[in-house]
């Protein structure tokens, strides 16, 4: 049986305002002069009281449009990266808004539940309400996509989000007719690929568990692979993570968001640098990330100094007599509570740099990049020559750089950053790329892994009490407050350091 595909490429839109959402959609070329639809959409997600379609990674759902007819949709896992979804689906009319098990029959329903227990067990989950404007779109070459913008939101028992979101599926043609009129809609409108589905969103709003900080994940890789082998499973993970952290900004203020955003961006580079020489070519330049980058990370240096360098020092600072402790208390309270302010400042700042069509355009280049990477990698051409131990070597020479650069540190604060931001380098990539070694080689990479981390902390530490000494300053605090932190950072400076 073959399995109908739906290839789609989903951008949130980070804007407040439906309305302006569409005035601007309206602008883009490939739209201006098109007609467009506008519908209403009722969705309802049906599962087991156990979530077994969920674990199964499938979806099935009811449909009435304008209320009026119900179409009953399966949906099956298929690939994903970084927005661009390949996947099984099945639709079929069905009478007065009821499943219908005969109409499930001959698609994946049949592997996943051949004997129909599932089916009896079904029940109602969660809802989907929005408002569908729908472009057809048809290019000289015959290529047909179809642009649906949703305004809308999912229910889930007494809980509720909203959500902007535009669909490009491919009717006809190639994909990289969906990259060049996500490439128009880019430059009016501000975009995040992702990769959340409907359905994902109802679940995880059952589950209070939405936009939750999204760590490194481990992906599948074969022993021994090539650098192409491994760029594509490996780069797409990492966009993933970036992606996926920064829709959370939009919603949450929980201050790890930020910092696996940054992670996850770290990473990205630590990859790209370690595979460059066989890359058959280079990821687009991130010059319209420079505005979001900057503001994500003077959100992370407050974070750092509100929730992890200062606690960390109150005592020391609030220490002595009644007399002397109470106004130390004082003062550190309102210090602290004007950085908490400038983190919300900040967290403004970083939403209106999503909200910018520079990112939204970097974001789209990158993914399709991805997908063409991903091609290069299956392509029947024989790869370039790769060294056998190309992974090792490359990781040795960064790992004697490091040695060098910690010999060189004492007295010269530059090449104590270029250490730490190479010990970032150096971890990352090992880390990435760790289950694709020869099992020979695991270990010393492991020994790299650990060691770089173990710098990166030891080294951060002082840069963080500096960060924090500025900050308070920057804001306002007392010289006595500023006066200590930068003396905490002076007696870190001066304390010897050895290998961890």
């Amino acid at each position: 049986m073959q399995t109908p595909q739906e290839i789609e490429l989903k951008l949130l839109v980070p804007l407040s305002s439906a309305t302006e959402a569409l005035q601007r959609l309206r602008r883009v070329p490939a739209l201006r002069r098109r007609a467009s639809q506008t519908q209403q959409l009722l969705n309802r997600y049906f599962d087991t009281p156990a979530l077994d379609l969920h674990r199964q990674r499938c979806a099935l759902r009811l449909r009435q449009t304008d209320g009026q007819g119900w179409r009953q949709t399966l949906k099956t896992a298929g690939h994903s990266q970084g927005g661009l979804s390949q996947r099984g689906e099945w639709e079929t009319a069905v009478p007065a808004g009821r499943l219908s098990h005969e109409a499930l029959h001959g698609t994946a329903w049949d592997t996943l539940d051949p004997a129909g227990e599932l089916f009896t067990q079904l029940q109602p989950c969660f809802e989907t309400h929005c408002q569908r404007t729908t472009w057809q779109v048809r290019t000289r070459d015959g290529s047909h996509v179809e642009v649906a913008f949703d305004a809308g939101q999912v229910l889930a028992g007494p809980h509720t989000e909203h959500w902007l979101e535009l669909e490009l599926e491919l009717v006809h043609g190639p994909a990289e007719r969906l990259f060049e009129l996500a490439q128009q809609i880019a430059a009016h409108l501000p975009v995040l690929p992702c990769d959340i589905s409907k359905a994902e969103r109802g679940y995880a709003l059952a589950a209070q568990r939405a936009h939750q900080p999204v760590k490194a994940q481990t992906v599948p890789l074969p022993r021994q692979g090539t650098p192409l082998q491994l760029a594509a499973p490996v780069l797409a993970e990492i966009q993933g993570q970036l992606q996926r952290n920064l829709e959370g900004l939009l919603y949450r203020d929980d201050p790890e968001l930020v910092h696996q955003a940054r992670v996850a961006w770290r990473r990205w580079r630590s990859v790209v640098r370690l595979l460059r020489p066989w890359l058959p070519s280079m990821p687009p330049a991130a010059n319209g990330l420079h505005g979001l980058l900057e503001a994500l990370g003077a959100l992370r240096d407050i974070d750092v100094a509100v929730h992890d360098t200062l606690p960390g020092w109150e005592a020391a600072y609030t220490q002595g007599s009644a007399d002397e402790a109470a106004p130390r208390q004082h003062r550190w309270a309102v210090a602290l509570e004007a950085l908490r302010a400038a983190a919300a400042q900040q967290r403004t700042v970083v939403r209106q740099a999503l909200a910018q069509p520079a990112a939204g355009a970097y974001f789209v280049d990158s993914t399709q990049w991805l997908y063409l990477l991903a091609r290069s990698a299956h392509a029947t051409a024989a790869p370039p020559e790769v060294p056998p131990r190309w992974a090792t070597d490359r990781l040795a020479r960064w790992h004697r750089r490091l040695d060098r650069l910690l010999k060189q540190a004492p007295g010269h604060p530059d090449k104590l950053h270029d250490a730490r931001l190479l010990a970032k380098r150096l971890r990352y990539a090992s880390e990435a790329i760790a289950a694709a070694l020869p099992k020979s080689q695991t270990r010393r990479s492991a020994g790299w892994t650990q060691k770089a981390s173990a710098w990166q902390a030891s080294i951060g530490l002082q840069r963080d009490v500096e960060q924090a000494a500025l900050l308070l300053q920057r804001h306002g605090a007392p010289d006595d407050l500023t006066g200590f932190m930068r003396g905490v950072a002076t007696a870190l400076h001066q304390t010897p350091r050895t290998a961890p």
